[in-house]
């Protein structure tokens, strides 16, 4: 997912990184002025990390 979004790839990363890559690549989504959306996709994320906790 990472990759597809245009972020660095790094296979070796741990789970932690790989969300925190994704949080960053996220909120670069906040200039497109659809706040809901990434709102909705930390909420996503919290999800994910609670899950592999």
């Amino acid at each position: 997912m990472i990759k597809f979004l245009g972020g660095p790839y790094s296979p070796d990363a741990s789970w932690q990184h790989h969300l925190a890559t994704l949080r960053e690549l996220l909120d670069g989504f906040t200039a497109l002025g659809l706040p809901y959306s990434v709102s909705a996709g930390h909420a996503y994320l919290d999800l994910v990390k609670e899950t592999i906790d």
